[in-house]
């Protein structure tokens, strides 16, 4: 009996060390709305489909969101490492890094926006939760805003765009 409850103990231990040490990593493609799609989870190509397996971040629509430097970020990605199927989680974030402005009258090498990530448990429920980081790239693309009514002017000036990123998450049970 006692070799029986060593080995239930050992085989406990490997199986909550191997559910600890999870983690995941993903790259993302340019916005299809405010959806980026992942293009590549832990170096495996998905089909890059936006609708399918993508990070949605208010981010995307305002630069910093409404709620000052904390954004919502929803993650769809294919694979949960803990259980194996699909993964879908909710995160709050909040910006670390902003080095994109507004506009400027001339080009600007890349900038990017990273933040870091609290999420709830994946699409299975686990009862830990996944923290992490999402950074995403801008390029500055020249074009021309222009304002409507009582003074109405245009503006041509290089604006930031997203163009892809990346993003990495880690499970704590």
């Amino acid at each position: 009996m006692k070799a029986y409850l060593t080995l239930f103990l050992i085989t406990f231990a490997l199986v909550a060390a191997a559910v600890y040490a999870q983690s995941t990593s993903f790259t993302l493609g340019a916005p299809h709305n405010n959806y980026l799609p992942v293009e590549s989870q832990d170096g495996t190509t998905t089909n890059g489909l936006w609708y399918e397996h993508y990070v949605y971040d208010c981010a995307l629509t305002t630069v910093v969101c409404a709620g000052g430097k904390q954004h919502t970020l929803a993650v769809v990605l294919p694979v949960d490492p803990v259980t194996g199927g699909g993964f879908s989680t909710s995160c709050t974030g909040t910006v670390t890094v902003n080095t994109v402005v507004a506009s400027s009258p001339t080009p600007l090498p890349h900038a990017s926006i990273s933040s870091i990530e609290a999420c709830l448990g994946g699409s299975a429920g686990e009862p830990g939760s996944w923290t992490g980081s999402v950074t995403y790239i801008y390029a500055y693309v020249k074009q021309t805003h222009c304002s409507s009514g009582r003074g109405s002017h245009c503006v041509t000036a290089y604006y930031p765009v997203v163009i892809g990123g990346a993003g990495n998450l880690e499970y704590a049970p």
